[in-house]
């Protein structure tokens, strides 16, 4: 994961083709990481759902060879187990909403790449400023993530001035 996380910050500095400062390799840096951990929910997301698709085939084929073949109780076992096995992966899988995990990151990871290439066209405008019009109350931790981050890059005098709205 560290290497992944290096790859893409130095993809991202490399392609601004400028002097990078501090505040641009901070940036680039929470970008790499956010977009790391979005594809990682997104293979969980994945998981979500291939393991009770899995365990719901395994269940119907050993239910068949159960009918057609041979009636032994290990094989109605087993379609229960599997079927137990499917229903749990999603209920915790729905309850830590995966899926919803993964859209936020990834779309706090795209508000990372857009402010570096905000910090390097224009000076002083932050992305927070103009993410979120709708659907605020849902994703406002987004807009504190960012602001800390900013914060943290050294762009104090602008990340003050809170967007109030």
């Amino acid at each position: 994961m560290k290497k992944k996380i290096e790859r893409i910050n130095s993809s991202l500095l490399q392609d601004s083709g400028l002097a990078v400062t501090t505040r641009l390799r901070n940036i680039a840096y929470y970008h790499a990481v956010t977009d790391c951990f979005a594809v990682y929910l997104n293979f969980i997301k994945l998981l979500a759902f291939i393991v009770p698709l899995i365990s719901a085939i395994v269940a119907l084929l050993s239910f068949l060879v159960y009918l057609e073949f041979s009636r032994k109780p290990v094989l109605i076992a087993i379609y229960f187990l599997a079927l137990g096995l499917g229903a749990v992966w999603y209920l915790i899988a729905h309850r830590k909403k995966y899926d919803r995990k993964h859209e936020d990151y990834r779309a706090f990871a795209e508000s990372f790449r857009v402010q570096f290439y905000l910090s390097i066209i224009k000076q002083g405008v932050n992305v927070y400023e103009y993410s979120l019009q709708k659907n605020r109350v849902a994703l406002e931790w987004r807009v504190y993530a960012l602001r800390a981050a900013l914060l943290k890059s050294g762009k104090g005098e602008n990340v003050s001035a809170v967007h109030a709205s």
